[in-house]
């Protein structure tokens, strides 16, 4: 216990160190005839994988030690394997299951009165609606006043039993939902407090994460010096505590800024060191990386390259129900853009509208208002002005 509990502490400043402890907290409780300690073990050894970007590995984990729980009876371990395996799977991409886990954890905890295990659920729960940085995968179906209530409950749950460190991650999933649905004031308030608490704590991994939120928020504003200072921040911070997983989500939220900045170069040289040889599109941070690399090749004049990432990313996507390629808008919306720069008009538009579509659906006016400004550039690349007119009044 003591080796999984150094572990967890580490966990917030160096990974490496948190592997070595629970790799041999899961070596001693192999040694012992104590189910329920080996189950504890299994779990924290597929969070660290989970951390380290390897997401499938984590679930392999993660499953031996709720089949385990699930043989004991053991409502608190069952509990924070749901939780566990909840992130995971949102995490890897699957929204949709990982929402089912968390579900399923907040019922538990309330039932326990597990209060640091209840913020937690609650915290990552209304994430797999979809919110900043999980553009490239399906979202689980949620309605928008829910999720702010759950982020409302994990708050104050964390607050009322003094967890700090959940209070810093409850503040930064909020702000992040709220930027998702254009609520930037409110956003920056609640993301910024999440940061100020996680730098006086020392909390190093919820700091990468403020920063990473912090600038996604500010590149969507166009201040982009500030989105550059955060992101340079959080990439820093990723690589000195050794999470695979936050230093390619902030090398990608980078080369995004980079791009935009028309700093291709600096771009590409970027994605180059985190694009490994056969780099999967599994996790989230793999596939924001690779749909960066979309995002270049277009801005290079290579559309029939970029086509083909997000072709890629989609063929991996869970839950892509009937292939409807509207299900994620994000990269709809860059494989229009990629049809469009090949004059490829009738399938430009349709991949538009149906991210258009499934965008307003999800109340999302981040995404609304750019593929406006695409359809007007599509009509006007087609010299239909009245429509082009139209799509840029509404954007």
């Amino acid at each position: 216990r003591l080796l999984l509990d150094l572990g967890q502490l580490w966990a917030q400043r160096d990974y490496e160190q948190t592997g070595d402890y629970f790799r041999r907290a899961l070596a001693l409780a192999r040694t012992l005839d104590d189910p329920t300690t080996l189950a504890h073990s299994l779990n924290r050894m597929g969070n660290w994988y989970l951390n380290v970007d390897q997401p499938l590995e984590g679930l392999r984990w993660h499953q031996e030690a709720l089949a385990a729980f699930q043989a004991l009876n053991d409502p608190r371990g069952l509990a924070q394997a749901f939780d566990l395996l909840g992130a995971t799977n949102m995490l890897a991409g699957n929204l949709v299951q990982g929402a089912l886990y968390f579900q399923q954890a907040v019922a538990l905890f309330q039932t326990l009165n597990d209060r640091q295990g209840l913020a937690s659920s609650l915290t990552n729960l209304p994430a797999c609606g979809g919110r900043l940085l999980s553009e490239t995968v399906v979202p689980a179906s949620m309605r928008i006043p829910e999720r702010l209530s759950w982020h409302e409950r994990a708050l104050q749950n964390a607050q009322e039993i003094g967890w700090r460190a959940g209070e810093a991650f409850a503040l930064c999933e909020w702000g992040a939902d709220l930027g998702t649905l254009g609520q930037y004031g409110e956003a920056f308030e609640q993301v910024q407090r999440g940061l100020a608490i996680a730098q006086e704590i020392e909390h190093r991994q919820w700091t990468c994460e403020a920063h990473i939120v912090l600038g996604t928020l500010y590149h969507d504003l166009l201040a982009w010096p500030a989105a550059r200072h955060h992101l340079h921040q959080a990439l820093t911070l990723a690589n000195a505590i050794g999470s695979l997983y936050m230093s390619r989500l902030a090398a990608g939220c980078l080369s995004l800024l980079l791009i935009a900045a028309h700093e291709f170069a600096q771009a590409e040289m970027l994605l180059k060191s985190a694009l490994s040889p056969g780099l999967p599109l599994e996790s989230q941070a793999q596939r924001w990386i690779w749909a960066a690399s979309a995002e270049l090749a277009l801005a290079q004049g290579d559309p029939a390259l970029g086509v083909q990432i997000v072709d890629r990313l989609f063929a991996a996507a869970a839950n892509m129900e009937n292939r409807d390629r509207g299900a994620i808008p994000y990269l709809a919306k860059l494989r229009g853009a990629g049809l469009a720069a090949l004059q490829q008009w009738t399938e430009a538009e349709a991949a538009f509208q149906a991210a258009l579509a499934t965008a307003q659906a999800q109340g999302t006016p981040r995404l609304v208002w750019p593929l406006q400004v695409d359809l007007g550039r599509l009509y006007q690349a087609q010299g239909r002005s009245s429509e082009a007119t139209q799509a840029f009044a509404a954007a």
